[in-house]
């Protein structure tokens, strides 16, 4: 499920959210968010969202597989017919440069998941769609891309050959090739990733037969560091990685909790391993952050966390509120010692 916040001040901020077969966009007015009004109406909860000459531009499926782009909440277009299936999701991203539009998005077939490119032609028509390679969809997305420019984008995703790998390739008039940044023998579930002025930093959640675990990778101009294991036999959901105040900061969540750890020293080493107490520790879930103007010495984020019940109201971890209690470990025990407390009190009560 897609949501978006659009962020251009504290006081000019959009969200975009999935509700009920609905797109749903509220704004803030005067300092409060005004009305829930619906964008689009019997679609599919994945789209996606990207600015053009000021304006927000949501490109969405609709339930019978066409796409269509709306502007601005006014009278949408359709693009494209159907696009296989009604069962496949497809998720589309856009962009438009010189009067021109580029569509990035993924197709099903029989021998399995593409990436795939279409431009629209000078003669309004569209070309053919051009594949860009295989991929393995995660949990929570298929794959995301970065827009470092006009025509010039990175597309993050995982394939096969044959363990897991993750990596990237650069898409302008020319597609490069594969570039790697992490092989595993995890399937990798969720990822979560932060641009610098020269590094990379990533965060991905692996899924094996013996457990979850987090790894931290930071890809250099001309090297990849070694990837480093933040927390091992976790149940976490999904994660976030951020660069706050010149710290990198990384955040998970599990049923029940939100978890933080943080690296004083770019990536090199992490401490401060804690839980994450506030007003949504229980019930959030991850949305899409686009800020073109964020403030470097404050944070650099591509992703925040909103409560799962009002996914409008951002809050971007740990700025806002972040209150380090004990770490995972002590918490852990915590946990385990209440359980066999619990289990004892049963065992007494069956007596």
């Amino acid at each position: 499920m897609s949501i978006y916040i659009l962020k251009k001040s504290d006081y000019e901020i959009t969200a975009i959210y999935y509700s009920l077969g609905n797109i749903c966009i509220k704004k803030i007015e005067k300092g409060m968010w005004g009305k829930e009004e619906i964008v689009a109406s019997g679609v599919k909860p994945e789209f996606s969202v990207f600015e053009y000459n000021s304006n927000y531009m949501v490109i969405y499926q609709k339930k019978n597989g066409s796409m269509y782009l709306c502007e601005n909440g006014k009278e949408e277009v359709k693009i494209l017919e159907s696009l296989g299936d009604e069962k496949n999701d497809i998720v589309i991203n856009a962009e438009i440069w010189n009067n021109q539009m580029e569509l990035i998005y993924n197709l099903p077939d029989r021998n399995g998941e593409y990436i795939v490119r279409q431009k629209k032609r000078a003669d309004s028509n569209w070309s053919k769609p051009e594949k860009i390679d295989d991929f393995i969809p995660f949990n929570n997305s298929f794959f995301k891309v970065h827009y470092a420019g006009k025509n010039n984008k990175v597309i993050f995703y995982q394939k096969r050959m044959p363990e897991i790998q993750f990596g990237y390739r650069e898409v302008n008039e020319n597609i490069s090739n594969f570039k790697m940044v992490y092989a595993t023998g995890y399937y990798i579930t969720d990822y979560s990733y932060v641009i610098t002025e020269d590094s990379i930093h990533f965060v991905f959640l692996l899924s094996g037969i013996y457990g979850s675990k987090i790894v931290y990778v930071r890809k250099e101009s001309n090297k990849v560091n070694k990837a480093k294991t933040i927390v091992e036999n976790t149940s976490a959901r999904d994660c976030i990685i951020a660069i706050v105040q010149n710290k990198v900061c990384i955040w998970w969540r599990t049923a029940r909790k939100l978890y933080s750890i943080v690296s004083y020293d770019m990536g090199e080493s992490f401490k401060q391993q804690g839980l994450y107490k506030g007003k949504f520790e229980t019930n959030s879930v991850k949305a899409v952050l686009v800020e073109k103007n964020q403030q470097g010495d404050k944070y650099i984020a591509n992703e925040v966390y909103v409560p799962s019940d009002k996914p409008y109201l951002m809050e971007l971890l740990p700025v806002d509120n972040i209150v380090q209690t004990q770490s995972i470990a002590e918490q852990e025990e915590i946990e385990r010692l209440r359980k066999k407390v619990k289990d004892l009190e049963m065992r007494i009560r069956g007596k």
